[in-house]
């Protein structure tokens, strides 16, 4: 019976908080063999909520709760397939752009090509609403699903993709 290669007796300590392109070992029991995974995904398979703020860029994957203020923000692009990421749309009066530093968004509507940006706006009294990209490569998202909601006290969110 063989075992896996045993690093952590050979290779040192990392100090710092992983990085997006760094690989980690594991043991792919689905094909038997030894396979590494980016950092990116282990991030993402975490999921954590954290605040995005005005201009600033959002991470490609876990979920980032967009800022309530006029924002222009990115959206780092996918570091491999498979990845997802959620924007959540809280709600607001101000348009909110998010745009792939390079990738384009595909399963819009609005061109065969592919969308440059999600554009979100609402009123004061409609509900906050949401978006799941997931990766088809390192360049192209996709939408998984829009989440949006209807308010009798206002107009409904508005999530679209030009």
């Amino acid at each position: 019976m063989s075992t896996i290669y045993v690093f952590q007796t050979e290779c040192p300590a990392h100090s710092g908080a992983p990085l997006a392109a760094d690989r980690f070992l594991m043991w792919n029991s689905a094909s038997g063999r030894t396979e590494y995974v980016t950092g990116a995904v282990m991030a993402e398979s975490g999921r954590t909520v954290t605040a995005g703020t005005t201009s600033g860029a959002f991470a490609a994957s876990g979920i980032t709760r967009a800022s309530t203020l006029l924002s222009a923000a990115t959206l780092t692009d996918p570091t491999q397939a498979g990845q997802e990421t959620t924007i959540l749309f809280p709600s607001t009066t101000a348009i909110i752009t998010v745009a792939p530093v390079a990738a384009t968004i595909l399963g819009s509507t609005v061109t065969a090509t592919g969308a440059t940006k999600i554009t979100y706006a609402s009123t004061a009294s409609a509900v906050p609403g949401s978006i799941t990209l997931i990766a088809n490569s390192t360049s192209q998202w996709y939408i998984k699903s829009v989440v949006t909601s209807y308010s009798t006290l206002g107009a409904p969110v508005n999530i679209t993709t030009t």
